[in-house]
């Protein structure tokens, strides 16, 4: 087997400071990518830091030291190692409150464009110790959702985030913090959930009106009806169809026009009339002013009742007699 080339090593060394690369990157906070499935913080990936607080008491500590150093108080070395000492009892406890948590992504429903998505987050505590003041905490909202668990239980926190675009937006990456018990030290994890959530445009406000009713109240909007049954011209308006618009007359004009159904019954057409050279009969005109004709009705003929003893054939009678022909 020969020597590796050049090429090959090169390559080997490449390889190896990407997996350290990949290596830093896991251990700096927040620099973690979407995590699938459960997620559990460990030492590994919880860190803590006194607060605000914690600075202050920190600093007073070392004051009274230094006092009683310079004076020589015993009750004053005895009141100061008391005081440390509730601190680091305090910070183990701060660092406990978040040990040994199982995060998982729950389920997120859609929004429209402008309301808050609320990515569900599961949070179970398997172990026989109490966890108060728990914070979930967005970037960019004020407010956290605080949880409390009970030993051996799981609760269910929606964690809103504000959807300023339609579209997939991906779940944002939590922050988890504690300041459980004394509030003099912060302990605090990052967590990105694999999870997404789909945000509808948002709807038009206001909405676009429905066409006006042509009909008299009908119920029959302006849109519909028979579109053979037409009587002038209107401006387009939303949710018309296009194939009522009037084509010819909007190249005439600088703005669409629509034709409308007549609100009342459709007019006669004129009687019209053919000539005796096209063979086809002209149709009898009416007079306007003359009036109206009373339909005739039928006269009713009585026939003879027959007589006992007669047949059908002297039952008889003629046309002439009863008006026939």
């Amino acid at each position: 087997m020969g020597r590796p080339t050049i090429a090959t090593i090169a390559s080997g060394h490449g390889d190896t400071d990407q997996r350290w690369l990949r290596r830093i990157e896991r251990l700096i906070p927040g620099r973690r990518g979407p995590v699938a499935g459960d997620f559990r913080l460990t030492q590994r990936n919880i860190y803590i830091l006194p607060s605000r607080a914690g600075a202050a008491f920190i600093g007073v500590i070392l004051l009274m030291l230094l006092a009683s150093v310079n004076f020589g108080l015993s009750l004053g070395y005895a009141l100061t190692f008391l005081l440390g000492s509730l601190g680091l009892v305090g910070m183990m406890h701060t660092f406990r409150n978040l040990s040994d948590l199982i995060l998982r992504p729950d389920r997120a429903d859609p929004v429209f464009a402008g309301e808050f998505a609320e990515f569900g987050v599961t949070v179970r505590n398997r172990s026989r110790l109490e966890r108060r003041a728990i914070a979930l905490i967005a970037p960019g909202n004020v407010h956290a959702q605080f949880v409390d668990l009970a030993s051996g239980s799981q609760s269910h926190v929606a964690v809103p985030v504000r959807a300023e675009r339609r579209g997939w937006i991906e779940a944002p990456r939590l922050l988890v913090q504690t300041r459980f018990p004394l509030g003099v030290f912060r302990a605090w994890s990052y967590w990105q959930p694999a999870m997404r959530v789909l945000v509808y445009p948002s709807p038009e406000e206001p909405g676009t009106p429905l066409p006006a009713t042509t009909n008299g109240g009908s119920g029959e909007a302006g849109g519909g009806g028979n579109e053979d049954d037409l009587s002038s011209l209107r401006p387009w308006s939303p949710g018309d169809s296009p194939r009522r618009l009037g084509w010819q007359a909007s190249t005439n004009r600088p703005s669409s026009r629509t034709a409308s159904k007549k609100d009342g019954p459709a007019p006669e057409a004129p009687p019209t009339t053919e000539t005796p050279e096209s063979g086809a009969p002209t149709p009898p005109t009416t007079d306007a002013s003359a009036p109206p004709t009373e339909p005739s009705t039928p006269e009713v003929v009585e026939l003879p009742d027959v007589v006992a003893g007669q047949s059908a054939a002297d039952v008889t009678c003629s046309r002439g007699q009863y008006g026939g022909g």
